[in-house]
């Protein structure tokens, strides 16, 4: 019986570390990739912001243009 809760314990460590993974290379990994292709490519912009993007950047711009 402790085998088996050992193993689920197990199980449940490599899942979570899994589900981190995937988490961090949506959220972060992929986005700053895709921000320095899009450099090299000669587009400016603004830099990649974790979550919120550049919405502090946007709102601040429509106050300035109204």
């Amino acid at each position: 019986m402790e085998f088996f809760y050992s193993s689920i314990g197990a199980s449940s460590v490599i899942v979570l570390l899994i589900g981190a993974w995937r988490f961090l290379n949506w959220a972060w990994i992929t986005p700053k990739k895709m921000e320095k292709r899009l450099r090299r490519q000669g587009l400016q912009g603004n830099s990649y912001r974790f979550l919120f993007g550049d919405t502090r950047d946007m709102g601040r711009m429509l106050e300035e243009a109204k």
